[in-house]
């Protein structure tokens, strides 16, 4: 990882309440300030008047092509996805392959990410515990190169095969028998 004097965060998915941007944005503003910056990467769905009050706090960028979102993710230090709602979460996977450890909730991708290993699992609608654990991944580097050499080894274990044969095992937990 490359030494930058400012600390990144990144979100990048649908832009919504249902991805807990608000709470990204309300938690990000309590301990932005010299040294830091956020980018939001995705197209909004829904009304952005809930986002508003906090333009001034994000750089925004449209949906990238996945090179081209692999390198807007290396280029920061943590991954944000506060959702609320989700299934698997695939940025998720995409962010900590390169190397970013990453702040969630345990509302989809909590599967992924191991709370204290590969990054830190947040109650939802919790903008003071985003603001803690971004505070805490900005201020111990080390931490935070552990953290995102770990999910990046992590991310490796998650392969589409390994997927269907999860999917096949809870299938066949709740298939009924004739």
């Amino acid at each position: 990882m490359l030494f930058r004097s400012e600390f990144g965060a990144i979100f990048a998915g649908q832009l919504s309440l249902r991805k807990g941007l608000s709470y990204l944005l309300e938690g990000y503003s309590r301990m932005a300030g010299t040294g830091t910056r956020l980018t939001v990467v995705g197209t909004p769905m829904g009304s952005m008047n809930p986002f508003i009050p906090y333009r001034s706090l994000f750089r925004h960028v449209p949906n990238l092509p996945r090179p081209e979102l692999a390198r807007e993710y290396c280029s920061h230090d943590v991954f944000v996805f506060p959702t609320l709602l989700e299934g698997m979460g695939l940025v998720v996977a995409e962010a900590m392959a390169c190397g970013l450890p990453v702040i969630t909730t345990a509302n989809g991708p909590d599967e992924l990410v191991r709370d204290g290993v590969d990054g830190f699992i947040v109650p939802e609608c919790d903008a003071d515990a985003i603001a803690a654990r971004l505070e805490l991944l900005r201020s111990d580097s080390a931490l935070r190169r552990h953290m995102g050499e770990s999910a990046a080894l992590r991310a490796r274990e998650f392969t589409w095969q390994q997927y269907f044969m999860r999917f096949q095992r809870f299938l066949d937990a709740w298939r009924v028998a004739p």
